[in-house]
């Protein structure tokens, strides 16, 4: 299943610097970069490190968010983690929400995973060390999970489009959820790659590519509860049907690219899904 999500651009712990000769650029380790003075096809000036984010407008429960109403020194609105003294009935509230976006991936490496400062079950620092001091565990065995990765090949995307880049589909799958040890539904999570990163599709994608992607996961719920529960033939029954439609949307799919394919002479756009849009 596909969702919608913003992009937005902000700036490292340094100043961020604008104007009509700086230029988007990506270093050649990856990160994203805006140069000032450009001459011609040369970088001259200073360069200021940039972030990107997906956002969206989910309920705020834990991890990052950005909030357009709080802005910093230079204008930019503010990233912002949930903390226990987080009010999450303030930030939530249909006043505040449109000015809270949730991230749900970046490229800042400070939010793929988080390392306490102190050991959780010592309260012991690990400063100086990366063991805690009292029960010698590693400090990185208290890191947990942080925010999906955007992969390099978008930001080369990002930086071809010199920023235009304003929206993308991210790519979802069905999580099985449990209250204890009894099956309690699905809930949609973002489908991530092996390494860790999430899969980008350009907003403006084949019409059955949505509802492809809803039959299938659709199929996949309907197969796990069969597997589980309901071994009947009457519910395998069930799944050949939804078999049968998602054929029919593959070759609904065919015929429609077949249908919209440029005619001689025109090369066309020539799309990857994570890089051009």
């Amino acid at each position: 299943m596909l969702e919608k999500a913003n992009v937005v651009m902000l700036p490292t712990e340094k100043a961020n610097y604008e104007s009509h000769r700086s230029r988007l650029h990506q270093h050649p380790d990856g990160r994203l970069e805006i140069t000032s003075n450009v001459v011609g096809n040369g970088y001259f000036g200073t360069s200021y490190p940039q972030h990107l984010y997906f956002t969206n407008n989910e309920e705020i429960k834990k991890g990052w968010f950005i909030d357009y109403g709080v802005l910093d020194q230079s204008g930019y609105p503010t990233l912002a983690k949930v903390k226990p003294s987080t009010d999450l009935t303030f930030i939530n509230h249909s006043d505040k929400k449109p000015y809270i976006h949730k991230v749900i991936a970046t490229t800042n490496p400070d939010l793929w995973s988080i390392t306490p400062n102190e050991c959780p079950q010592c309260k012991e620092g690990f400063t100086g060390s990366e063991y805690c001091m009292i029960c010698s565990t590693h400090k990185t065995h208290f890191t947990t999970k942080g925010v999906p990765k955007i992969g390099l090949d978008f930001v080369e995307a990002f930086v071809r489009k010199q920023g235009k880049i304003k929206e993308v589909m991210l790519e979802y799958e069905a999580d099985v959820q449990y209250q204890g040890q009894h099956f309690s539904g699905f809930k949609d999570k973002l489908k991530l790659r092996s390494n860790g990163t999430v899969i980008i599709h350009p907003v403006k994608v084949n019409p059955f590519d949505q509802l492809l992607a809803y039959a299938e996961q659709m199929k996949k719920e309907h197969d796990y509860i069969v597997h589980q529960y309901c071994k009947t033939e009457e519910y395998r029954g069930i799944g050949i049907g939804m078999d049968r439609i998602i054929g029919l949307i593959k070759r609904q799919m065919v015929s429609f690219q077949i249908s919209n394919e440029p005619e001689p002479g025109d090369t066309g756009n020539s799309h990857n899904p994570e890089i051009d849009q």
